[in-house]
């Protein structure tokens, strides 16, 4: 089974940052956050979504995870020293997609000092297929989960 990985920072005013993730060797194929990023401001398109969550999905694993944990990529792209303070009152989505299963859209709760915990129980699984929006619009309705 093929497996791909990317996660979605949504910022206060609703902008996205959306981020390619690997596979760290040193970290036992933990799936990390790489600093290959999209932005998308609020007023971002379906089309716009789409298109970049799926070349974030074309980045996976092209480079290879920072072997240290901190800085992670969020803290290094928003310049702001420490994880919690660089995600504070961000809402986080994580895509995942599989040769099987197709995607799957994972909202998170933020717990603020716990970091994100993925609300597996509202997931949203589109298939492998993305067509007519529904990529898009499954993402939208996790954002709004993750609130």
């Amino acid at each position: 089974m093929e497996f791909k990985s990317v996660s979605i920072y949504v910022t206060p005013d609703e902008d996205l940052f959306i981020l390619s993730r690997g596979i760290s060797r040193k970290w036992g194929g933990a799936i990390i956050d790489i600093e290959r990023y999209r932005f998308l401001e609020k007023s971002y398109t379906d089309d716009m979504l789409e298109t970049c969550v799926l070349e974030a999905f074309e980045d996976w694993n092209s480079i290879e995870p920072a072997d240290e944990l901190k800085p992670t990529a969020i803290e290094k792209i928003l310049k702001i020293k420490g994880y919690l303070k660089a995600v504070k009152r961000m809402s986080y989505i994580n895509v995942e997609w599989d040769s099987d299963e197709g995607y799957k859209i994972i909202p998170t709760k933020n717990n603020g000092k716990k970091g994100f915990v993925h609300l597996e129980e509202e997931a949203i699984s589109i298939g492998g297929t993305v067509r007519d929006g529904n990529l898009a619009h499954a993402i939208r309705t996790a954002i709004i989960k993750s609130k």
